[in-house]
């Protein structure tokens, strides 16, 4: 057990199927609980450049998913799912700290993209970088 997951345990408990915590320079992942939301190096270079309003035409995963950026500010992006009915029901926040970037995904209406930015950015980023992280 990694102790990044009570973390992400904390997001999944607010209604986040998909969480996970990522080194920002790096794309390691920090976290090990399961079914968090695994992602590439690559991707995790791409998620934070789509952070970093870099990517607002929209970002395409290793695993061949593709992601609209709908919006992206302070190191904040809200990203839909592309493609097929399932993929676009999806959709995904990754937030930066000072050092990670938390990523948090929903696969239908479980929660609104509100509140998925809610918990990604205000209950884990935020406290994350405040925690010096």
């Amino acid at each position: 057990m990694s102790a990044w997951d009570p973390w992400v345990e904390n997001g999944r408990g607010n209604k986040l199927p998909f969480c996970a915590i990522y080194g920002q320079n790096d794309g390691c992942p920090y976290t090990t609980v399961k079914n968090a939301a695994r992602f590439q190096p690559d991707d995790v270079k791409e998620l934070n450049q789509a952070a970093d309003g870099a990517k607002m035409a929209g970002v395409v995963l290793k695993d061949g998913t593709k992601w609209a950026c709908v919006r992206a500010d302070n190191g904040v992006a809200m990203l839909k799912g592309k493609g097929d009915e399932a993929m676009k029901k999806k959709m995904m926040v990754a937030a930066k700290s000072k050092t990670t970037l938390v990523i948090g995904m929903i696969e239908n209406d479980e929660v609104s993209g509100g509140e998925l930015r809610d918990i990604v950015e205000g209950q884990l980023a935020v406290k994350l970088a405040d925690a010096g992280c």
